[in-house]
Formats: structure tokens, sequence, C-alpha cells
């Protein structure tokens, strides 16, 4: 199977060498395509510090990892040097602002000469995947090495499980060179297992994204929020990581709410800031007034209807100020995005029933009445009406809500242990 896999891969090369030269001619990737083919120079790291190697794919990979590379810096500030690789450009910008990492590069190809003189150069003491990021060659020569390979904050999505499963025999081979696999939950570990992962290294560590949410609430407490947005007069209905075919449907929701609540406001807050264009068109086709939060420092009054929320790590604000909240990534077939981020801030939260990949966050927002499944569109407005109109059940929901969230604890600390394990007895 290995064969076979590094035929593809070779046959794909020419395309992928184009796609990247592409990306650098466009100034998206600058100075970064030999990167992606072990054109690295790793010869100034520290060379008696032992070497952790993280893996996060792109932006939401790196902000689960950096918890972890902070706590691994406490507990070893002095005699480890943290290396993380990424594979999009903005997962390279947010671990660059980031003192703890010491290394950052662009992950190569998976062709198995690149990745054995990139592990040779490195000669890493710790590989630690986060989520979902799973590279043959990679933990095939990782584990020649004599590298140990931890998955941290592991899933699988329904979509991977068909293709996975579809290799199990390969996929068993792939997994047998990792020693352990933290997964969120038992969902995910009956997902693993199906597809060849052994019992005895799986472990149920815990969401890290969800013990970042409890910081986040931290971060925008009351005062901080006040400083930046101030909105007390209204009601306000914001959708947040909104895609592509959501946001009309959340700007007609909107419009129809409009008429038995004036004082409603609302938010878009979409996945990818780069397709605020696009959203613009539809608001301004179905002719509602906006802002552009990348255009206002502070938002005391809101003379218009909607704010178009086009800025970066600014959602707490959202969440803070929101009277209920809607998850994107619902209600068209993406998997959905955290539930429990707007949950932590103690507001009702809705979904889609495209939320596939947050399967166990809505069985236990659900199960304590702290969020809301709609089906389409005519649910989501039947939904919201019922809650702008009554306001006990809104804020019983919303703490409902926050109770849940605040019992997502630990995820941190547990992925720490397995990583200290490892990392002092890599045998």
């Amino acid at each position: 199977m290995f064969l076979l896999y590094h035929f593809i891969l070779l046959l794909s090369l020419p395309f992928i060498f184009i796609y990247f030269f592409f990306l650098s001619a466009r100034g998206n990737i600058r100075g970064t395509v030999w990167q992606r083919f072990g054109k690295i120079d790793f010869s100034k790291l520290p060379a008696h510090h032992k070497r952790i190697w993280f893996h996060a794919a792109s932006v939401g990979e790196v902000r689960t990892a950096l918890p972890l590379i902070r706590a691994v810096k406490e507990k070893l500030p002095d005699s480890v040097t943290i290396l993380l690789s990424v594979i999009t450009q903005t997962g390279y910008e947010v671990a660059s602002k980031e003192s703890g990492i010491d290394f950052i590069f662009y992950l190569p190809v998976d062709l198995p000469w690149i990745i054995k003189s990139v592990i040779h150069k490195i000669k890493p003491d710790l590989l630690i995947i986060l989520e979902t990021e799973l590279w043959p060659n990679l933990f095939r020569f990782c584990y020649r090495f004599k590298c140990p390979i931890i998955i941290a904050n592991a899933r699988i999505s329904p979509k991977s499980l068909k293709n996975y499963q579809r290799f199990r025999y390969f996929m068993a081979k792939v997994l047998s060179f990792v020693d352990k696999i933290a997964v969120q939950n038992e969902t995910y570990l009956q997902r693993y297992l199906s597809i060849g992962a052994r019992q005895e290294r799986l472990v149920i560590a815990g969401d890290i994204k969800e013990e970042l949410a409890l910081q986040q609430r931290d971060k925008f407490n009351a005062e901080f929020v006040r400083e930046k947005i101030h909105l007390p007069h209204y009601k306000i209905f914001s959708a947040v990581s909104t895609h592509a075919g959501e946001e009309k449907i959340i700007c007609e929701t909107y419009l129809a709410l409009k008429h038995d609540h004036p004082n409603l406001k609302l938010i878009i807050a979409p996945r990818h800031v780069y397709r605020a264009s696009a959203i613009e068109k539809i608001v301004r086709e179905l002719n509602i007034p906006y802002i552009h939060r990348s255009k206002t420092a502070k938002i005391f009054q809101l003379i218009e209807d909607a704010i178009l929320w086009d800025t970066f790590g600014e959602l707490g604000l959202v969440y803070a100020v929101s009277t209920l909240v809607f998850v994107g990534g619902s209600l068209v077939p993406v998997g959905g995005h955290s539930l429990m981020e707007p949950a932590i801030f103690g507001v009702p939260v809705i979904w889609g029933k495209y939320a596939f990949n947050f399967s166990e966050a809505q069985n236990r927002l659900l199960k304590c009445n702290g969020g809301i499944e709609v089906l389409n569109q005519s649910e989501l407005l039947e939904k919201l009406h019922f809650l702008l109109s009554n306001q006990t059940k809104c804020i019983q929901i919303g703490q409902s809500a926050l109770h849940c969230a605040l019992q997502a604890s630990g995820a941190v600390e547990r992925h720490l242990k397995l990583i200290l394990a490892q990392f002092s007895n890599p045998e």
C-alpha cells in the first residue's frame, strides 16, 4: 500500500509544484515554495536541547496547539526547543505571533525522500500532531528514527472516516507507528478503532478547543467588552462562522424577525473574513443598512441594522453582546464549528442539521437544554422568534448553555501528562 501511496503522490507532484508556485507568484506564500519540498535550514537550532515538533495544519489547529506549547514551555522552560509546522499561510501568521515557538516552517510534501531528509535534519524527540493530520511517511520515518508520536485533540469527521475505512488495512499500519492517540470523546475513540487503531493506544483526553472557550470568557470580560462595544438597548442576533449559502438565509430571517422585534440588530461574522465582499452584496441586495467592524474602532450606538464583523480574533466581543447566537457551517454541509465558544458566554446556541463535526457538543447542549438544532430556514425563524418573544426562556437556555460549557476543563492538563510521559520515556 505504501508503494501505491507513493505512486499517487508522484503522479500528483507536477500539479502540487504548479499549485505552490502559482500561490507564491501571487504573493500568498512567497519564499516558501522550496520549504514544501524540504529545503529548510534547521542549522541554527540549539544543539543540546530536546526537540518537540508540533504539526498544526491551519489556524484552528494552531490555536489548539498554543496552550499545549505554553504548558510544555512552562514545565520545561530551559531544556526544549519547540518547532511548529503548518500547511496554510494563515496558520503560519497566527503561529508567528507566539513567542514560545522557536522555529516555524511549512510541512513538506509527504514523499519518502523529502520527509526522511527533514526528520534527519530536525532529529525530533517527540512529534505531536493536532487533530486529523495523518501523514503516512511522516509517521513511518519518525517511527524509524525512534521518535514517539502523539495525535492530540484527535478527531475524525464522518467524511474522513468513510475514506479511511476504504483503506483500513493501510490506515491500521499507519496508526501502528503512533504511540498515543488522545481523542476528544468516545465517538472519536470508536471511529479510530474502526480504522485499525489499537485500543491500548487510545485515551479520551477531552477537547482543548472547549477549554479554550473558558479562557475566551476571561479575556473578553465585561469591562474589556464595554470599551469596544456597548449596545444595551438592543437585542442582538449574531450569526458566527458562516459559510456561503448561509448569509442569505440569515439576512432573510433577520428581516422577517425585524417586523415583530424592531429593536433587533444583526451581526454577521463569516468564518473566512475574505468573504466580506460577497456578504456585502447580499446585505445590499436585501437593503439592510450596515457598518464594517473593521472600520469602526468603538461601537456605542448603532443607527444601522447590521454589523459585518470583518475582523479576526474578536468573536468574544460578538458573543459577549449577543442575545442569541447561530453557529454557521451547519445549514450547509460543512460540519459546523465550535458550539461551546458562544455557550460559555451564557447565550442560547442555535445550529443547523449539518454540525456533524461537533456531535458530542450538540448532544451535551441538547441534554442540558442549552442549545437548539434547526433543520431549515423556517425552523430557524420559528425558534428565534420564540426566544426573542420569551425573555425568561431565553435567559434560562443561556444559563444552561453556560453550565454545560463550564464542565469542559482539564483537557490541556490531560494532554500535558501524556506529552511529558512520552517525552521522558521515548522508548
